[in-house]
């Protein structure tokens, strides 16, 4: 979508749950930019679920998605940091960083919010626990 509400607002999602997907899909079909980024080499929905895939490609829609190598146990130290800094840049330019991460997986990332307003002070960190 090229109009709509909220044309030009650009959301960085972060997450694994329903509920970050689908506010971002939201936000998408309003016509905010969406960025989902996912760990690389992590089972995503819909490999070998068909349900999953249908459910992953309807939160998916209107969205752009990028794999990084985010995870310490699964990547070495150097491609999680070449990651980070690609993930850094990302939130340099969004406007919202939505995610429904754990805290200590946020920290890990140099993602909590003390971090964010640090780095980037004019990010505006919106977290879903998933149960409210």
């Amino acid at each position: 979508m090229t109009g709509g509400p909220h044309a030009g607002i650009t959301v960085v999602e972060l997450g694994a749950g329903v509920a970050v997907a689908y506010a971002g899909m939201l936000l998408a079909a309003r016509g905010a930019q969406v960025i989902r980024v996912e760990d690389a080499g992590e089972s995503h929905d819909g490999v070998e679920d068909a349900p999953a895939t249908k459910r992953a490609q309807w939160l998916g829609r209107g969205k752009r998605s990028l794999l990084l190598a985010l995870d310490p146990a699964r990547h070495d130290a150097a491609t999680v940091a070449q990651a980070l800094a690609v993930l850094q840049g990302l939130l340099a330019r969004a406007d919202v960083l939505l995610t429904d991460l754990p805290l200590a997986r946020l920290r890990g990332l140099g993602l909590d919010a003390d971090a964010l307003c640090d780095r980037h002070p004019r990010l505006p960190l919106v977290r879903d626990s998933g149960f409210g």
